[in-house]
């Protein structure tokens, strides 16, 4: 099965799609204009505000956000007014602040590497191995001091492993030589869209790289342990995976259909078996996986299984369920089957889905009572207009737009950014003239 990467590199927003032959498996989104806060494993400077009543967590100014510190998880205690280096655990939700933690460790999908100095050691799976002795070796030596660990998915990946480690000591040297003291603010972002994707999926075997520019394409490349294969960038392709990771249903081969909906407490998973006579543990789980992975979504799962899979028996179920679910960085777990065919999963969250992240609450909606953000909608303006001068390098356009998103393009700099990389070939226009659901127009000059 081909494995491929597509980047989208533009003046105000970077897309980046993993994706196989089956359709797409995750995606990853940066932009100025969506604002989601401090990111899931940037590191922080903070000051402790003060704790919960039942001393069980304490509040941290960092300096652009507050975040909560469950101090029950580690054995620290903090007094109000007391600095340290805080790392997100999760990104902050509508009405929930950002988890931290005093904990710093940087993970990729081969090995995780702690700020703390101390010994090299390999995952309980990859002790079983016979390569595993020599590479712990080879990685104390890169490691140069700082505690790490080794995951099986390293064992076969020596090469690769050296260029996370590499990364990840460089980012924990910045962390230990870090003063507790001194104004709460970032030491160390999440880095790029980029960067995070070639580090989350360095294990996935990548077998093409296609990219809007080439030299994106170079620096994915760069990455990785191996040179992918190129081909020709599609935005049909790209768009296709966006718009699943904000849908709220996925249908299987054979007919049936999965229904994600998030609730405040759970996620829960519907199986429509539809027009399909039979299905097979293995490809029910893989539907589920790949659709909570390319949402986003995360926590307590609840999936209700047509009742001749969960006749299958628990084992097998859940031994289906880990098999797919083994590239899955958020470590997608079982956790119970209860009666009538309702099995809780759980999912590590790190953050909103993309439609938390990407909608807001109404009546009309892209998927039911959800509306794209005036961010998202101004970048989808920006984005007509930066692929309409790529593909037509003679033409001129105009790009007429809600007062509102015009206002955000122009802070975001987008004038400026188009023109040093096309030329003073278009104009950005505000006009009253749009509907809530048509904000923008772009035509040729």
């Amino acid at each position: 099965m081909t494995k491929r990467v597509l980047i989208e590199r533009l003046a105000l927003e970077t897309r980046i799609a993993l994706i196989d032959d089956e359709g797409p498996i995750e995606i990853l989104h940066e932009s100025p204009l969506v604002d989601r806060g401090p990111r899931y494993g940037s590191v922080y400077r903070g000051r402790i505000k003060g704790r919960t009543p039942n001393g069980a967590g304490a509040f941290v100014d960092l300096g652009v956000c507050d975040g909560f510190l469950p101090t029950q998880k580690n054995g620290r205690g903090y007094e109000e007014g007391a600095g340290g280096v805080f790392q997100i655990r999760r990104e902050a939700e509508a009405g929930k602040s950002a988890i931290v933690s005093d904990e710093v460790v940087f993970a990729s999908a081969l090995a995780v590497v702690s700020s703390r100095r101390g010994a090299t050691t390999l995952s309980g799976r990859a002790t079983a191995e016979i390569a595993g002795e020599s590479l712990r070796m080879d990685a104390e030596a890169w490691a140069d001091g700082f505690e790490t660990v080794v995951r099986v998915s390293a064992l076969e990946r020596p090469h690769a492993l050296r260029l996370e480690i590499g990364k990840a000591v460089d980012r924990a040297r910045v962390v230990a030589d870090a003063s507790e003291d001194g104004p709460p603010g970032a030491i160390i972002g999440s880095g790029d869209a980029l960067a995070v994707a070639a580090s989350r999926w360095a294990a996935e075997n990548v077998d093409v790289v296609s990219a809007n520019r080439d030299e994106e394409s170079d620096r994915y490349s760069e990455r990785c342990d191996r040179t992918p294969g190129s081909e020709t960038f599609r935005v049909e392709e790209i768009d296709a995976a966006f718009e699943q990771a904000v849908a709220l249903s996925t249908d299987l081969p054979g007919g049936a259909r999965l229904t994600f909906e998030k609730t405040s407490a759970l996620v829960a998973v519907d199986v429509d078996l539809g027009g399909a006579r039979t299905m097979k543990a293995p490809a029910l789980w893989d539907g589920v996986a790949r659709g909570l992975r390319i949402r986003r979504l995360a926590g307590q799962i609840v999936v209700d299984l047509p009742a001749f899979i969960a006749r299958g028996g628990k084992g097998a179920l859940r031994a289906a369920l880990l098999s797919a679910a083994a590239g899955d960085p958020e470590q997608l777990r079982w956790a119970e089957m209860a009666e009538g065919g309702l099995v809780i999963l759980n999912r590590r969250s790190v953050g909103p889905s993309w439609l938390e992240a990407w909608t807001a609450p109404t009546a009309a909606a892209p998927t039911a009572g959800r509306l794209w953000s005036a961010d998202m909608r101004a970048l989808d303006a920006a984005r007509a207009l930066e692929r309409a001068l790529s593909s037509e390098r003679a033409a001129r356009f105009n790009l007429a737009t809600a007062p509102a998103l015009c206002d955000r393009l122009q802070k975001a700099g987008l004038e400026d950014a188009l023109r040093a990389r096309y030329g003073a070939r278009f104009t950005l226009r505000s006009e009253d003239r749009f509907a809530d659901q048509k904000e923008f127009d772009l035509v040729p000059l």
